[in-house]
């Protein structure tokens, strides 16, 4: 359901953080800044740079620690995956 209430969550992310979202041959899906302070990122809209959604398959995530709410990267890094099933 691309809109009707199906979401990602990204839990015990760093209070300011970029996270890239890739597919399994390393294309750029879709990069959410997260600037609140808290530990969570929801991406509500899983849909492309394009506002294609998001397909059934293995995706990439990096998330990217900045220092501070339009600051610059701190060099830590975490990577993972997720699985998509429609």
């Amino acid at each position: 359901y691309k809109y009707g209430g199906a979401k990602l969550n990204f839990l015990n992310t760093p209070a300011f953080c970029k996270i890239h979202i890739y597919t399994m041959t390393g294309d750029l899906v879709q990069t959410l800044y997260h600037n609140e302070g808290t530990g969570d990122e929801a991406w509500d809209r899983q849909d492309t740079f394009s506002t294609m959604a998001i397909v059934s398959g293995i995706y990439l995530y990096v998330v990217e620690e900045l220092d501070g709410p339009s600051g610059s990267a701190t060099g830590e890094q975490a990577i993972g995956k997720f699985i998509v099933v429609k």
